[in-house]
């Protein structure tokens, strides 16, 4: 029997034996493992999204919302107890993930929800890469339009929802959204940009897309979209008047006549008047005369009452030579209604477009005889004397003009212009100025007074003009030699050089203001500024002798002995006979010198 003492020894030996067995197999497995599992490998991914968990395979593209609860919940590998296995990404810690669920939107670059994120997710045994799986990040369709929906600020909403329109440009509930603000805003540029990007051939988008083209004032596109709208529905008379009347704009006359004919036939007879009417003046505008005879003499059956036909009909039938019906309808517009007094106006623009001054004048006189003060009247009148070279009648009438509205800025130009013409330099510059108050920058304007100061030898106000009409068009030449002379004379070398060299920026391959340019540089004697103008100059008059030659002078000035030469050799092959190139070039040949350090 053992005395207690010895138990405890026994049972402590026993223990130490048991532990000592327990490291060895724990090392044994450890170095089976190691030796006998082969390469460090990754099997998958476990994370636990929302308190659900997904299976990760290496390779693999997960898509998740920025709100969503995520968890790494466990990698699975050959490595022994997961020891120094890890996940690492770029622009994102996503090592959090591993202690407790967390939004992911906590791990994006500066929180922002709305945008999309593409991490190339790496699983790493310490520094060595297992494997890998790339993790998409972005909100939800509907989160882009209930965020969009809730911000005030129009503008704001815009720019919100051209950034979803970016990150998503195949979603049409984005871009419906976005041209429906571009239309309320009336960007209807962008709204068009956006709608071509879904070409939904069907009559109500067309309809839709003709509408911001004709807000947009894009004529062309405008007439395409229609044209195909007709394709879809050629019976749909809204969409092909539209299109004749928009041909019409764009005095297309001849297409906008084929439009009408097309809805002239398919209408009632007692409802074709106003059609006619248009068919007649698309055939008027388009030089068929005969056609629009016809087309006006069945609208007149069918509307007798219309004082505007018979003018139309009395002007076809004059271009036609028809002397008798011309009168006849004339006299049978003026019997409907005597104090037409826009109807004769109307047939005087006729007449004007045609330049029959004589009857445009007679016609406009009539009216102003019963209405002194009708500006349109005055204005026809004005336009007829101008084609009849009656100016002092015209100064005339344009005074009238103006005292009817002394701020009617056509009015003072055309004025000022006259007198210009007519020799009033005083009267036509007080007039120009007062035009330069609606248009300070206008360059027929400016060219008109410049031309005034020079008249009247104010070079120092003419210089001005000058320089203005340079900073609104440099390529306009007239300033650039009077600026020459103004400058040169007061010996502002510096002020050409600064103004010639705008000038020659704007007109590379002007040589007159080089060689003003070069006048300035050689005065200044900056002659290496010099040089590479006068190089310029031969770009443009490559065979000049008296500029070879004096660009060879001066680089053999600066030792450029080489290059001399060549200007020399260049000279001789223009001119043979030239002795100063030759004897220059033998001269440099016999020295035989300054070739090595060039």
């Amino acid at each position: 029997m053992l005395i207690p003492d010895k138990k405890r020894k026994l049972f402590s030996f026993r223990s130490l034996l048991i532990l000592c067995l327990f490291f060895a197999a724990a090392g044994a497995l450890w170095f089976w493992v190691s030796r006998y599992s082969g390469p460090s490998r990754v099997n998958f991914v476990v994370l636990k999204v929302n308190a659900q968990i997904i299976k990760i395979l290496p390779g693999e593209k997960i898509s998740l919302h920025p709100l969503d609860r995520v968890m790494i919940s466990g990698i699975s590998t050959n490595i022994p107890f997961g020891f120094g296995v890890r996940l690492f990404t770029e622009r994102a810690d996503i090592a959090v993930l591993s202690d407790y669920e967390t939004p992911l939107s906590e791990i994006l670059p500066d929180h922002d929800i709305y945008e999309h994120y593409s991490f190339h997710v790496e699983i790493k045994h310490k520094n060595k890469t297992l494997g890998f799986f790339d993790l998409e990040i972005r909100p939800y369709l509907e989160d882009w339009i209930e965020r969009a929906g809730r911000i005030i600020n129009s503008d704001m909403r815009i720019l919100f929802l051209e950034k979803a329109a970016a990150l998503l440009p195949t979603e049409k509930d984005i871009a419906e959204r976005l041209i429906s603000e571009y239309k309320t805003r009336g960007y209807f540029q962008k709204a068009i940009r956006l709608m071509e990007r879904f070409p939904a051939e069907t009559k109500e988008r067309l309809w839709e897309l003709s509408e911001l083209y004709e807000k947009a004032a894009n004529p062309d596109s405008l007439i395409t979209v229609l044209e195909r709208l007709l394709k879809f529905a050629p019976e749909d008379a809204e969409a092909r008047l539209k299109l004749a009347e928009t041909l019409e704009k764009a005095e297309r006359w001849n297409e906008a006549a084929k439009q009408y004919e097309a809805l002239v036939a398919a209408t009632p007879e007692e409802e074709r008047a106003s059609l006619l009417k248009r068919l007649g003046y698309a055939f008027l505008r388009a030089g068929d005369f005969e056609k629009a005879v016809s087309s006006f003499l069945s609208a007149a059956r069918l509307d007798q009452k219309d004082v505007n036909l018979y003018y139309n009909l009395a002007y076809l039938y004059d271009k036609l030579g028809d002397a008798y019906n011309s009168a006849f309808y004339l006299r049978n517009a003026l019997t409907l209604n005597p104090d037409d007094a826009e109807g004769r106006l109307r047939l005087a623009e006729r007449f004007l477009d045609t330049g029959e001054w004589n009857r445009a004048e007679k016609l406009a006189e009539e009216v102003i005889e019963k209405t002194p003060d009708s500006r349109q009247a005055l204005m026809t009148l004005a336009r007829a004397l101008e084609g009849l070279k009656e100016n002092e009648r015209l100064l005339d009438t344009y005074r009238k003009l103006l005292d009817i509205d002394p701020s009617d800025e056509v009015v003072i130009y055309n004025l000022a212009a006259l007198e210009y013409e007519m020799g009033s330099l005083d009267d036509a510059l007080s007039h120009l100025k007062r035009y330069e108050e609606f248009h300070p920058r206008d360059e027929s304007l400016h060219r008109i007074i410049f031309e005034i100061y020079k008249s009247k030898n104010a070079y120092e106000e003419a210089a001005r003009e000058a320089e203005l009409l340079i900073s609104i068009n440099p390529t306009y030449p007239a300033p650039y030699g009077f600026l020459f002379a103004y400058f040169l004379d007061k010996g502002l070398y510096d002020e050409i050089i600064s103004v010639m060299r705008t000038g020659a920026a704007a007109n590379p391959d002007s040589q007159e203001i080089l060689e003003y340019l070069l006048d300035a540089y050689v005065r200044t004697g900056q002659e290496l500024q010099a040089m590479d103008t006068m190089e310029a100059i031969l770009k443009i008059s490559s065979k000049s002798t008296a500029f070879l030659i004096r660009l060879a002078v001066l680089r053999e000035k600066h030792g450029q002995v080489a290059k001399a030469m060549d200007l020399y050799r260049r000279v001789i092959e223009i001119d043979p006979q030239n002795k100063e190139a030759e004897s220059a070039y033998l001269r440099l040949r016999l020295k035989g010198i300054g070739l090595e350090g060039e």
